[in-house]
């Protein structure tokens, strides 16, 4: 659970300013205005959580976050079948953003491990036809730590 300021920037209206809050509705550009006023405050959560330190760290903390929102959205219907689930993931969102850049950064403990890592961004949908993609796959073909 989220606490002080943390548990603030995720608050409905955060963010608003009074005209927005007046025509209860945020345009254009103020949206992603906020979104990275936001990420810039959670910082993916680097002071609040373990930092990974190999990329099968990364994968295992994205299957992680995958796993608990699946949870918590089984968890949210049952509670309300006429529902939509729960669908309140941006703080996920923002700590998976921070986990990318770590699978551009971190260098693979060997080969295996580029391999498996490469097999599981190739699988996932969110790497599909992405510039960040093409930074993983040449972070991971770049050379291991054991090499």
């Amino acid at each position: 659970m989220l606490v002080g300021e943390l548990a603030d920037i995720y608050e409905p209206f955060y963010y608003w300013n009074e005209t927005e809050q007046a025509e209860g509705c945020m345009h254009g550009d103020r949206i992603n205005e906020t979104d990275k006023l936001r990420q810039a405050t959670a910082k993916g959560f680097a002071e609040q959580l373990p930092e990974p330190h190999t990329l099968s760290d990364v994968v295992r903390e994205f299957l992680y976050w995958d796993w608990l929102y699946q949870m918590r959205n089984v968890a949210a219907k049952e509670l309300d079948p006429g529902g939509y689930g729960d669908g309140d993931r941006y703080h996920i969102y923002d700590r998976e953003d921070y986990l990318e850049g770590k699978l551009v950064t971190i260098q693979a403990v060997n080969h295996q491990e580029a391999i498996d890592v490469c097999k599981w961004v190739l699988e996932e949908e969110r790497f599909h036809d992405r510039e960040l993609t093409d930074k993983i796959i040449l972070n991971l073909v770049g050379e291991s730590a054991d090499a």
